[in-house]
């Protein structure tokens, strides 16, 4: 797919019309891409998605309108790659590091010429590969890749710090401990995202998740 302009702008200055050809190439382009591919994946019990996405949403000033796209596309891999898993489609992401057409407008030389000299494309596309092949270990993550460097990137749940006190002073009085990661989770789902709050909230190891709370569907225990 062609890149849509990578405007400079913040949330108080991007345009409409700029902010929607940002989101129809990355989000909506991946998102027509999967739709036409996916009933004859479904038919075949067997596909193999892999989504770009990016760094930039880590964050990185001046570019909201391409990170809230590439933000995006996350949340649609997570959810396609639950949607595909009964019909054998696996969905995953990969966030590039690579001296592309993109990255050839950066502004700074010197790191310009380092991403010439160590980041090619190629670096990216085994990791590329192994996500698309019959063989592709995993659905529903994400992947940094560049430079000959693999590395998994993940959303995760800290264990947090649960209170009956609920007032701002509680939570900021707290916040060390709300914010630390160590013992964090790694859901794979909302199921398991939902659970492990429940599980903290009850104070048990896991909760029911969303699963356990929906209305049983009829034909199904």
């Amino acid at each position: 797919r062609e890149q849509a302009p990578l405007s400079r702008c913040s949330p108080a200055t991007v345009g409409r019309a700029a902010f929607e050809a940002v989101l129809a190439t990355h989000l909506h382009g991946s998102i027509a891409v999967a739709a036409a591919a996916w009933p004859h994946m479904a038919a075949a019990g067997y596909g193999r998605i892999v989504n770009t996405s990016s760094s930039s949403v880590f964050g990185t000033d001046h570019v909201s309108t391409y990170v809230a796209a590439k933000s995006a596309v996350l949340g649609l891999t997570t959810s396609m790659a639950c949607e595909g898993a009964a019909a054998g489609i696996k969905v995953n992401a990969v966030m590039p590091t690579a001296m592309t057409r993109l990255t050839a407008g950066i502004p700074n030389d010197e790191l310009r010429a380092l991403l010439d000299r160590h980041f090619p494309p190629e670096t990216v596309s085994p990791l590329v590969l192994l996500l698309a092949h019959a063989d592709a270990p995993c659905s529903g993550a994400v992947f940094a890749a560049g430079g000959g460097h693999f590395a998994r990137v993940a959303l995760a749940i800290g264990q947090g710090h649960v209170t009956a006190d609920l007032t701002p002073e509680a939570v900021r009085d707290a916040f060390d401990t709300v914010r630390d990661m160590a013992g964090g989770t790694f859901p794979a789902s909302t199921d398991d995202a939902t659970g492990f709050v429940v599980g903290r909230v009850l104070g048990r190891a896991a909760g029911p998740g969303v699963a356990a709370l929906r209305p049983a569907t009829p034909g199904r225990s």
